[in-house]
């Protein structure tokens, strides 16, 4: 009974901040302060669009800073983790902008599927109990999350790498034919 409780309260706050989101949404795309218009400046984007195509870093590195974005941004770690993710970003020397992107992964409107998600990962790593206390629930939850966090992790790794290679192919091959197709004339 207590347990029942307690889901339908975490699921009322969930309900909560999904409503939240969408005012807050609204309400930014009515007002349109000047600190947004001037996030999206013609300069700003250059200089974001200037580090996230760094020719001097390679794809392994790209790849690691979206997995490493990825992994923080589902672990339970909630208020910390862009500040987490800049730390691990310079301390390993990562793409500062790719890995700050990717850890928004955990966005209002998507944290009741990771919460979900992790909870039921956790189902297979401890005994599901319906009765279980608390305690073990948020035991299962937390095993559950950074086990979801690491496999999504490895995922965006192998999908970022597999991406910018084919990437680099492409534009490779591109190349080999001078930057352009034949054009077909009519006979």
């Amino acid at each position: 009974m207590f347990v029942q409780q307690l889901t339908m309260q975490a699921f009322n706050k969930l309900r909560g901040l999904f409503a939240e989101t969408i005012t807050v949404c609204t309400a930014f795309a009515y007002a349109k302060p000047a600190w947004l218009r001037s996030l999206f400046s013609k300069q700003t984007l250059q200089k974001l669009g200037t580090q996230l195509y760094d020719p001097t870093q390679s794809d392994e590195r790209k790849a690691l800073s979206a997995a490493i974005g990825t992994l923080v941004g589902i672990m339970p770690i909630w208020g910390f983790q862009t500040l987490a993710v800049i730390a691990l970003a310079m301390l390993f020397r990562l793409n500062k902008a790719l890995v700050i992107i990717y850890s928004q992964v955990s966005f209002p409107p998507l944290m009741p599927l990771i919460i979900w998600l992790s909870y039921r990962t956790g189902e297979h790593l401890i005994a599901n109990n319906p009765s279980a206390k608390l305690v073990t629930q948020l035991k299962q939850y937390l095993f559950g999350s950074i086990t979801l966090a690491l496999v999504a992790g490895t995922i965006t790794f192998i999908l970022t790498l597999t991406i910018l290679k084919a990437s680099k192919a492409f534009t490779r091959r591109r190349l080999s034919y001078g930057g352009h197709e034949k054009a077909i004339q009519p006979a």
